[in-house]
């Protein structure tokens, strides 16, 4: 009997995983009318690695303008696909938590492309302290699919 609700836990806990990485929506275009007017000062930057056995890639930076603070993927930036996948200021790698994190956007998709940071999370750069990392997470599934440490 124990047997048998090992291999029935065993079975949700990979179907989650299953689920997050085979339900792919596509990702819509980068905004790059914005990456060619936004000329922002690097205040952090970081290389994107995959997490729980996911791929990603890539350089992003977070950067300051006269408009406030924003994440900045660059042109190498990749991510598997995956659903409902959001991009994070995190104070930890993986995972989420309310109070740990703040939520910039839905993922836009591989490439180029910016996410503005809402005065609410970063209005200074003592409030960006907080945030050690970029996480690209999947939100209905809390799986992490990548993660940027900030330096």
């Amino acid at each position: 009997m124990k047997s048998a609700k090992l291999i029935i836990i065993y079975g949700l806990i990979l179907s989650l995983f299953v689920a997050c990485s085979s339900e792919v929506i596509a990702p819509q275009a980068p905004q790059t009318a914005d990456l060619t007017t936004r000329k922002g000062v690097i205040v952090k930057t970081g290389v994107i690695s995959g997490r729980q056995g996911e791929t990603a890639s890539g350089t992003v930076y977070v950067k300051k303008d006269e408009k406030g603070f924003y994440v900045e993927f660059a042109s190498d930036f990749k991510v598997q696909d995956g659903p409902d996948l959001r991009v994070y200021l995190s104070a930890v790698e993986e995972g989420s938590g309310v109070a740990t994190q703040a939520e910039l956007a839905a993922f836009k998709g591989s490439g180029a492309s910016i996410y503005e940071v809402a005065p609410s999370f970063v209005a200074t750069a003592a409030d960006l302290a907080k945030y050690s990392f970029v996480v690209i997470h999947c939100k209905k599934y809390t799986h992490t699919f990548g993660a940027a440490k900030l330096q």
